[in-house]
């Protein structure tokens, strides 16, 4: 019996071939979306997270749950495509007996290609990983999901990408990682939809506390309208739903531009509150107050009050 083959091989029991048509088989050649998971928060395929089993059916929506915590990133399809070539396999240092050379092992590495379309306004987020900041993987391609883990594939990252070489397209970024197993390839978990790689994490707001203003009619989730008499002043303060106490929040124009020193209010960041002075002119304001945390998920909602004449 030939002891070294159990100390090289992992696989080598007999598998299960799959030459027929079956769910794989409409697996696409690319990465579509792309989770990175705090290595802290421990998230594996497979095994029970928040007393849940994590499969591909869901480990999406859990990935994005923990974006909300500034656990997680979240690529969706369309922000995000990754690529891998054919991996290298390690082959044994010696020959022995009459074989023709080394023995092929099962230890393998590979390289993961990432293209983003956002690439100029991440540099922040190229910067931290060029730091070195690890993370979990979770790769998805149209309908499976597969897995690398910083410690147990030894994730080393390559230099991030982000030049400028064509002026008539927007400024391409990326960045790639090598990894290594000790047992082949990585068995994809299937379940996966393209429903759900769309990135829709955001923060949602809840219901605003008010005072001195008067919630108007016409209102929908994304824009809140309110009344407030002449010679009064106002107050709304904001939540989320559910509460999160570990977000920025921010008050500007519509349209995103800093509210004047004067004639519009004021924000407190700290508490969420914009406040209306009693001079307010007659007239019609509009405010989008939002919400952002440690890794860029937002929540926006507008505010439009109008103001009685006197």
């Amino acid at each position: 019996m030939g002891y070294g083959a159990f100390l090289t091989s992992k696989q080598n029991d007999l598998a299960p071939l799959h030459n027929y048509k079956n769910e794989l088989s409409q697996t696409q050649g690319a990465y579509f979306a792309l989770g990175m998971v705090d290595v802290a928060v421990g998230l594996r395929l497979g095994q029970t997270y928040d007393s849940t089993l994590q499969t591909g059916a869901n480990i999406a929506q859990t990935i994005k749950d923990l974006c909300l915590t500034d656990q997680a990133y979240f690529f969706g399809a369309g922000q995000i495509e990754g690529q891998e070539a054919d991996p290298t396999f390690a082959q044994e240092t010696d020959v022995y007996g009459f074989n023709a050379g080394p023995k092929l092992t099962d230890t393998m590495t590979a390289t993961v290609v990432w293209k983003i379309a956002e690439g100029y306004a991440s540099r922040k987020f190229l910067n931290m990983l060029a730091a070195g900041r690890e993370f979990d993987f979770f790769m998805f391609t149209n309908n499976t999901v597969e897995a690398v883990y910083a410690y147990e594939h030894g994730i080393v990252y390559s230099a991030p990408t982000n030049a400028k070489t064509n002026r008539d397209s927007k400024i391409p970024g990326g960045f790639s990682y090598m990894y290594k197993t000790d047992s082949g390839f990585l068995i994809p978990e299937a379940g996966v939809t393209k429903a759900m790689l769309v990135n829709d994490v955001k923060f949602v707001f809840g219901n605003t506390s008010i005072t001195g203003v008067v919630a108007a009619s016409c209102s929908t989730a994304g824009r809140k309208k309110y009344t407030l008499d002449n010679a009064t002043e106002g107050t709304l303060t904001f939540v989320l739903d559910p509460a999160n106490l570990c977000v920025d929040w921010y008050c500007t124009n519509a349209d995103g531009s800093d509210l004047p020193a004067s004639g519009k209010g004021s924000f407190d960041s700290l508490t969420a509150t914009l406040t209306l002075p009693d001079d307010l002119a007659a007239g019609k304001y509009v405010y989008k107050v939002f919400a952002v945390n440690a890794t860029g998920i937002k929540g926006e909602q507008l505010i439009e009050v109008v103001v009685a004449a006197a």
